[in-house]
């Protein structure tokens, strides 16, 4: 299931000279002064280190009540060496000829997307730094980290990462430079498992990763962090005063979207033999502890071109974590329930706690599960039927109620199954139903 993506956008600060390097994980601009007596150059012969902070679930930090930690790992990808320049107290990017990265940040340098993005090339490869004018949005890491990304979690080469590490450990041993943090669920180590698009309000589609925690899916867009930075000076990240150069970043934040992880539930109709045309109707409902948060009639119909089994699938449809209740509330005038199980695709079975209940047609899953994010996983109810020879055919009907105005006289039709034909249908020349009749 799709959900909404809002970008995050920050105001640079004053731009001091051409040259800048960048503070990503602050989402300020770094004016960059000349060196001077009072100036302390940069070291890119150093070791640098980089923790990210954890994600908790649930709590009040406010209050002092920490959730629980969500298990995420977080993997590092050098995207670009950093590179000093000569008699200023700051560094560029390089980005080498043969490194898999070229190719998209050249494009995108060159497209001017974002604005404020200066390169030039050389024999070693491509040069780049961003310099976007004074109050301008500085949104163009946004989409130097989108880019990138795609060449890691969509590419068809598998690109190693330069560290790897749980959140809130310290991931040493760093060269200097711009590195994309991907973070992801510590046990979904596939990208089919952990790789998502979100939709924006643009209507684009945007590479995301995940993890998730047994009621709660969390979605991280593709970030960029650049060591070393400098000290703090009135609560901002800049390199415009004369402070030390910070070697280890501890504290980048994920800022991860929030939101209920769904399961998906897949009703199965099994007909232990074909005899006549028949639709058999399931109520769902599904409950949070006194919350109803789903309900919905479902039908599954059969004629002589069917088979003998037939499913519906709701996907991602219902809270991870709900009670659900499947009930088969009709099951066709020649037919009857003759058999009722549950079990899991691409689920531990042993993760499933349910009851069934032939006399009434009903199971109940306690707490139904996800299964892994991006598998398909569902929870599996079947039933099964057999003929009890009365020789009824059955159909069924479908109301449907509309009107084109507010004051206008609501209209009636029905979508009706005709079992005999085994076909659907709609029922035309009903009369007009007025605000009364409806109510």
């Amino acid at each position: 299931m799709r959900r909404k993506w809002q970008n995050r956008k920050g105001r640079t600060g004053r731009i001091l000279c051409p040259l800048t390097a960048f503070a990503v994980t602050a989402a300020f601009v770094i004016g960059t002064p000349p060196l001077s007596g009072e100036a302390w150059a940069v070291e890119l012969d150093r070791g640098c280190a980089i923790q990210v902070t954890p994600v908790e679930e649930g709590g009040n930090p406010a209050e002092g009540q920490p959730g629980e930690k969500v298990d995420i790992a977080i993997d590092l990808y050098l995207v670009a060496e950093a590179r000093e320049v000569d008699g200023y107290d700051t560094y560029d990017y390089l980005i080498g000829m043969d490194s898999p990265y070229y190719a998209a940040a050249m494009a995108y340098v060159q497209s001017g997307e974002g604005q404020g993005w200066e390169y030039e090339q050389d024999a070693q490869g491509l040069i780049f730094r961003y310099s976007p004018a004074q109050e301008a949005e500085g949104t163009g890491w946004e989409g130097l980290a989108r880019e990138v990304a795609a060449v890691v979690l969509r590419g068809e080469a598998e690109i190693p990462t330069a560290a790897a590490g749980a959140a809130g450990e310290r991931i040493a041993d760093l060269s200097p430079g711009l590195y994309l943090v991907v973070a992801r669920g510590s046990a979904l180590t596939e990208k089919e498992e952990y790789v998502t698009e979100l939709d924006t309000e643009t209507g684009d589609r945007e590479l995301a990763t995940i993890a998730y925690t047994a009621g709660q899916l969390y979605q991280f867009m593709p970030q960029l962090v650049s060591v070393p930075g400098k000290e703090p000076e009135n609560g901002s990240i800049t390199t415009a005063g004369q402070g030390e150069w910070l070697y280890e970043l501890l504290g980048v934040e994920l800022k991860p979207i929030v939101g209920p992880r769904y399961a998906s539930l897949e009703i199965v109709k099994s007909l232990g033999s074909y005899d006549m045309p028949a639709t058999f109707v399931f109520q769902v409902e599904a409950v949070q502890g006194e919350q109803n948060v789903y309900s919905d009639v479902v039908s599954i119909s059969f004629d002589g071109n069917s088979g003998e089994a037939k499913s519906v699938l709701l996907e991602e449809k219902i809270p991870a974590g709900a009670q659900v209740s499947v009930t088969e509330v009709y099951s066709g005038a020649g037919y009857e329930l003759s058999g009722l199980a549950v079990s899991a695709e691409g689920i531990p079975q042993e993760a499933l706690s349910y009851t069934v209940d032939s006399g009434t047609g009903q199971a109940v899953i306690a707490s139904i599960p996800s299964g892994s994010g991006g598998t398909g996983a569902a929870a599996r109810v079947t039933f099964t039927n057999e003929p009890n020879g009365s020789g009824n055919n059955g159909g069924a009907i479908t109301n449907h109620f509309e009107r084109s105005g507010a004051d206008a006289d609501w209209n009636w039709n029905q979508y009706r199954y005709d079992a005999a034909s085994g076909s659907w249908g709609w029922n035309s020349g009903l009369p007009a139903v007025t605000d009364t009749t409806v109510r």
